[in-house]
């Protein structure tokens, strides 16, 4: 059942059909014999920084995956100093507790 919820999609999966054919339309094109020994994939967002262009997108259910849940999430997003996204209405405990923890807070 986990699998099936990670995997799947909503109902007719039409979404989950059009990321995938939006990811093969991505080309890494790979460049050999370029110096690599200072790279840095930093950047900011939205006023925001963090240690790649990437986020933590809204999604749910995170205990179906871990026994904390978001708190998790939250955890392995502040550790790798990448933001997380949350919904306005999460649960404010999760909010409180990250506060308490010291992860970052932007609004």
């Amino acid at each position: 059942m986990y699998y099936d919820f990670y995997t799947g999609g909503a109902e007719d999966e039409h979404t989950l059909k059009e990321n995938v054919k939006a990811f093969r339309n991505i080309t890494i094109r790979p460049r050999i014999l370029m110096d690599i020994s200072r790279i840095d994939t930093s950047t900011t967002i939205m006023g925001c920084s963090t240690s790649a262009p990437l986020m933590v997108a809204l999604t749910s259910v995170h205990k179906l995956a871990h026994h904390e849940g978001e708190i998790a999430t939250a955890r392995a997003s502040a550790s790798s100093n990448v933001i997380m996204v949350l919904k306005s209405h999460t649960v404010h405990n999760i909010f409180f507790r990250c506060l308490r923890d010291n992860y970052k807070n932007h609004p």
